[in-house]
């Protein structure tokens, strides 16, 4: 089977696989929409949503929670769930150039100048006290003026009115950094928006690679085909050719406008903060486009961020130690918590090595973002939150009863998320905290034997849906 290569034929996918959900009734782009894929999530359905009738908007689609559910991940990127960080852990390391496309699907219909309103568009009013709409799932693509090389990262941005928008660009971002190396010119810079591209391509501008580095051809590594590109109509940027929609702008020097509230990634609203104008000089899409929105502050959301942290932290966890057999940065963390299985070998002695609390620190330095980090033994399945929190209370105690010493680290004045409330919203300083869950190495096989799981006595495979019908 092929990895879909752009937004509509991973849809397609998922619709095949039974990992989506068809709205049909006309649903309003201002409440309606989210409201729909929340009350999905509370009935515990974490499928992909495709809304095909828009109030208002009668050529257009809108996609969410694409990214809600792992299994739908792993199957529009053609991986085995069970292994997908891992794998994807090493598409990266194979990156694929980009091409240039031959058509231009996302420029069948193009609108510039005074037409290209914001208001042909249907951006989503996602929670009831955000200051307005936004794009949520806004890849941003630019070319860095200094080195001509192109960067791809993910940002929200507000709509202002009808040609203008205020973006959210956090300080540790690389489109922050090669705009304000412009705006020391007094130049703006030109952006192209993609709300709507390929699975791969998404995943690829969620990882927090280093400047310089083309998320396109980390994207193409991902789909194993390259991303076929061509040049924006108005703008400096090249934007993939099949994609949905594009909103080519610059961002202007100088100005600061107020941005959020906005429900952001930790689930609740951010702070009102100020960003520089970006003012649309065209809109380009296809014929019947599909808009994707990223649930913040859900699984939709955190799940696609998540799996660029994962990677991140295996390939950082794998230098410190090659015992490590999972990582797992769950969509209830909002991003914040991080699970590790370790396989604990003891000294020569037979005591404890410690390297639990090494892929711990190895975690926290890979991603700021982390401020909680439970290491379990290799026997836990840490992809199930029940599992976890029963691993948690059968083995976990704060004090070892036995030797005195803490299993508990503390860590302050780290560098955190400006996402978090916990942190009134600050980078720094932030707390990290480190939990060892695993078992002591150094117990008799008697006492290692009092931490297994009971589980039934019958060990021959058989079919479940046998029993059910």
């Amino acid at each position: 089977m092929s990895i879909p290569t752009n937004l509509r034929t991973g849809i397609d996918l998922l619709d095949r696989e039974g990992g989506l959900v068809r709205i049909k009734r006309q649903a309003d782009p201002v409440g309606e929409v989210t409201a729909v894929m929340t009350a999905l999530e509370d009935r515990g359905d974490w499928s992909a949503v495709l809304f095909e009738s828009i109030k208002g908007y009668e050529d257009w689609r809108i996609a969410g929670s694409v990214f809600s559910d792992r299994s739908n991940v792993a199957a529009m990127l053609g991986a085995d769930r069970g292994r997908l960080v891992a794998e994807l852990s090493d598409r990266l390391a194979h990156p694929v150039p980009t091409t240039a496309a031959r058509s231009a699907p996302v420029q069948e219909v193009v609108l510039a100048g005074d037409d290209a309103s914001l208001d042909h568009i249907p951006l989503v009013w996602h929670h009831e006290r955000d200051a307005g709409r936004y794009i949520s799932m806004g890849l941003t693509f630019v070319r860095d003026p200094d080195t001509g090389k192109r960067n791809v990262g993910i940002y929200r941005f507000m709509q202002r009115d009808a040609r203008t928008l205020v973006p959210s660009l956090t300080s540790i971002s690389n489109i922050a950094d090669i705009f304000r190396r412009q705006e020391a010119r007094n130049e703006p810079l030109d952006i192209a928006i993609v709300p709507s591209a390929s699975p791969a391509l998404t995943l690829a501008a969620s990882y927090r690679a280093a400047l310089g580095t083309d998320e396109c051809t980390l994207a193409g590594g991902l789909q194993k085909a390259p991303v076929e590109l061509i040049p924006a109509l108005t703008v400096d940027a090249d934007v993939p050719a099949d994609a949905e929609v594009v909103i080519e702008a610059r961002i202007r020097p100088g100005e600061r406008h107020p941005e959020a509230p906005f429900a952001d990634m930790s689930g609740s609203y951010s702070r009102v903060k100020h960003g520089p104008l970006v003012v649309v000089s065209a809109i380009t899409r296809r014929t019947d486009p599909i808009l994707q929105l990223a649930f913040s502050g859900h699984p939709d959301a955190t799940n696609m961020a998540a799996i660029g942290h994962e990677i991140a932290i295996w390939r950082a966890v794998q230098a410190s130690s090659s015992n490590v057999a999972a990582v797992h940065v769950p969509a209830s963390g909002y991003g914040f918590h991080c699970y590790m299985a370790i396989r604990k070998e003891p000294t020569v002695e037979g005591g404890e090595r410690g390297e639990q609390r090494n892929v711990m620190l190895a975690a926290l330095g890979a991603v700021p973002q982390l401020k909680l980090v439970i290491a379990f033994d290799h026997d836990v399945d840490i992809f199930n939150e029940h599992r976890v929190l029963g691993a948690l209370a059968r083995r976990f105690q704060a004090v070892d009863p036995r030797t005195g010493r803490s299993r508990l680290t503390v860590i302050g004045d780290a560098k955190g998320a400006t996402y978090d409330p916990s942190s009134f919203h600050r980078e720094y300083p932030n707390s990290k905290l480190m939990v060892d869950a695993t078992i002591p190495s150094d117990l008799d096989p008697g006492v290692r034997a009092a931490f297994e799981e009971a589980r039934p006595g019958w060990h021959e495979e058989f079919d479940l849906d046998a029993y059910l019908s």
